[in-house]
């Protein structure tokens, strides 16, 4: 499991468990997870960022058998690899 949490609720988010807990504040967590998957991404995003956060988050899924859930979603912002609909 990975997560983004402000700097102020991520000891909480360690407290459930997740060792993997990232700056939600900074897009650096996009590089941070692609760099600690080894380049391939997760399986799932549940994702509540907008703006460049969700189109990392959109990115950060597996291309094959990952899965994007986003609670912000704008109209044409899809996956890189499927194009534009």
């Amino acid at each position: 499991v990975y997560a983004t949490a402000s700097a102020s609720k991520q000891a909480a988010v360690r407290a459930l468990g997740v060792t993997h807990v990232y700056d939600s504040r900074s897009t650096q967590w996009f590089h941070d997870i692609m760099r600690d998957t080894k380049g391939r991404g997760v399986d799932a995003v549940l994702n509540s960022l907008a703006g460049a956060h969700q189109r990392l988050g959109i990115q950060v899924g597996r291309r094959v058998g990952g899965h994007t859930s986003t609670h912000s979603m704008t109209a044409g912002l899809l996956p890189p690899w499927l194009g534009s609909r």
